[in-house]
């Protein structure tokens, strides 16, 4: 008689043999249909350390397994090898949870390695989750020495802007700049850190040519009408509704 493979893995579990459960699993996962089954083989191959395996699973069975769960069997269980949680984040955007995860655990070299290795467009939202999870100025510093400028330079600076941590972005920026990246976000955030942190900001506004003119020129309006002003005459035929506005 053909057995159900869950009934034999409960025959397993209830005498804590999570081998059998291993051995029983990985030579059929082809032909395993079931959710809850393919969770016992993550479960199984966590506490038999089958890390490759493991890998290997998470890789190849995407789209039949629940995603979710599989990452709260790994978080739960406190794998020691996140290779495989890494890989399951990123396929599925639990990029906070991954952060988070590897963060409180002390895998500090796995966030390096995903930011490096896996995905590099994803180092502003990894940035924001480790400012928010309380990372020290000095490490957030170190971390965007590593990630240069491989990522996503508009996510970047709205993950820091949305937090006030701009002034912690200025080296970054400059060395964006310095690089000839010409991308308005760049040069947005530079601009605004010349007008807060009084920065020859007049100075900035008439010569740098890629920020913004009416996003800066608004930002400068509040708090100084006349660095609003310097913005919007630079391109005074676009602007001269904002230079009404202005002098009204």
């Amino acid at each position: 008689t053909k057995v159900e493979p869950l009934k034999l893995v409960e025959v397993f579990e209830n005498v804590g043999l999570y081998e059998g459960v291993f051995m029983l699993l990985q030579p059929i996962l082809e032909n395993v249909g079931d959710a809850n089954t393919l969770l016992k083989f993550v479960e199984s191959a966590i506490k038999c350390r089958q890390f490759p395996d493991l890998e290997k699973f998470i890789k190849n069975f995407r789209g039949r397994y629940d995603p979710e769960k599989v990452m709260q069997v790994m978080v739960d269980s406190k794998i020691q090898d996140p290779k495989s949680l890494v890989i399951l984040c990123d396929q599925n955007s639990f990029i906070k949870e991954m952060v988070r995860y590897l963060w409180e655990n002390n895998f500090n070299k796995y966030i390096e390695m995903y930011v490096i290795r896996i995905n590099p467009k994803k180092s502003g939202e990894v940035l924001g989750c480790l400012l928010d999870l309380g990372a020290e100025d000095s490490y957030i510093r170190q971390f965007l020495l590593t990630v240069g400028g491989n990522c996503d330079a508009a996510e970047m600076v709205s993950e820091f802007e949305e937090r006030n941590k701009l002034k912690l972005l200025e080296q970054w920026l400059e060395a964006r700049a310095m690089e000839g990246n010409i991308k308005p976000e760049i040069h947005n955030a530079l601009a605004k850190l010349a007008i807060d942190f009084d920065k020859e900001p007049a100075k900035f506004l008439a010569e740098n040519n890629f920020y913004d003119i009416k996003q800066i020129g608004k930002y400068a309006e509040n708090r100084d009408p006349h660095l609003a002003l310097i913005a919007y005459k630079r391109d005074m035929s676009s602007c001269d509704y904002e230079i009404i506005e202005l002098t009204n």
